[in-house]
Parts: C-alpha cells; sequence; structure tokens
C-alpha cells in the first residue's frame, strides 16, 4: 500500500509518503517526506526505504540554482529483491554511499561503492570496489577515482581485471585505465581537461 499526504498543492507543497505492503512476495516498508521551498529547490528528509534485504536511506536537497547536497545510502544483501521492479533478473549484493555538497557554489560528489557477485541482464561484476570525488561536477570538474573491478564480463567481453584511476588538480585530471581480458590487454591514459568544452587528452593507448 501506497499512502500519500499532501499540504498546499498549488503552493510550498509538503507532502509525506508511506509505503507498507509486499513487491514480489518481499516484505516492501518505508516513507519519505517531500517539500518545496519558498526560495525555490526541493527538499527530500527521512528517506528510508526497505524491500525485502534492500534499503535506502538519506536525506538529499535541490537549491535554486539546480545544485543538490546531502546524503543517501544503498545497502543491498542481495539485489535479486529488486528484480520485480527492475523487469530484469538481478543478482548479487552492492553497498553504495553518496555525498553532495554545493559549496562556494559548486556541485560537489563523492561516491563510494562495494559490491560482489552484481549481475544484471548480460552484464556481471564478481567483485567491485570503488572510490570516485568529482569537485566542480557542473562546470570544471576536478576528478579523483579509485575504482577496481575482478572477473567481469562486460559488451560481451570478459575481464579477469580492471583498473580505473584518477588524480585531479584544477589544471586537469589524470586518468589511467588498465584492463586484463582474455586474449589481449588494454592500457591507456590520459587528462581530462575542464575546459569548454570539457576535453579528454589521450597520452596513450594500446
Amino acid at each position: 500500500v501506497l499512502e500519500a499526504v499532501a499540504r498546499d498543492l498549488t503552493g510550498a507543497l509538503d507532502a509525506r509518503l508511506s509505503l507498507d505492503g509486499e513487491v514480489d512476495k518481499k516484505p516492501a516498508k518505508g516513507g519519505l517526506k517531500a517539500a518545496k521551498q519558498v526560495s525555490g529547490g526541493w527538499r527530500l528528509d527521512d528517506v528510508d526505504v526497505g524491500i525485502g534485504s534492500v534499503g535506502i536511506k538519506g536525506a538529499a536537497a535541490l537549491d535554486a540554482a539546480g545544485l543538490a547536497s546531502g546524503r543517501v545510502t544503498l545497502a543491498a544483501a542481495d539485489l535479486d529483491d529488486l528484480s520485480a521492479l527492475a523487469l530484469q533478473k538481478l543478482a548479487g549484493r552492492l553497498d553504495a554511499d553518496l555525498v553532495l555538497d554545493a559549496r562556494d557554489g559548486r556541485q560537489g560528489v563523492a561516491l563510494d561503492a562495494k559490491g560482489s557477485g552484481i549481475r544484471a541482464a548480460s552484464a556481471a561484476i564478481d567483485r567491485l570496489d570503488g572510490k570516485a570525488r568529482i569537485a566542480d561536477a557542473g562546470s570544471r570538474p576536478v576528478v579523483d577515482a579509485d575504482i577496481a573491478i575482478d572477473r567481469a564480463s562486460l559488451a560481451g567481453e570478459v575481464f579477469s581485471k580492471i583498473r580505473l584511476a584518477a588524480k585531479g588538480t584544477p589544471a586537469g585530471s589524470d586518468v589511467t585505465l588498465n584492463a586484463d581480458a582474455h586474449g589481449f590487454n588494454l592500457s591507456g591514459a590520459g587528462r581530462l581537461v575542464p575546459s569548454e568544452p570539457l576535453r579528454l587528452d589521450l597520452a596513450a593507448f594500446e
């Protein structure tokens, strides 16, 4: 059962949604509060939704300039509990932590994710461990990242190992990619330059 209670529909909308029922015979419970701000933008508070072994919690805000702030976490012991909503078979464990900030009028993004045995459609990842930080994502992005993927099947290719790293400065973000696949190895390096438009200068690709 999905229930909504709302006030001031034509003005500063304030609504609370609650869920209590089942999704594909898995318990589905939780709720959230959404409010339109007088100064512009929106707020999401008290986000706490659980479907089977999957839980999403957090709060976030979008200001009048379109900048987001807040934190949302995902804890999924078995992604199969979301298969009915995704309309495809899912599997695996995934934990993610997304933090957004709008300091000095610039969009910041930080994402940490760990997973194992992930399956979705024709893609599969046995192990995922990644961290990414992006400063000024909406204008002049500076990227720091460290992503490790082991034993993956992506785009019809089987990889034993994929490593992506980035180190950012205001002048540019140096990116390296290394991947080991059946029958070949892929190695690349370049710089993501925060120009208009955004530019990727390749230094090596083999």
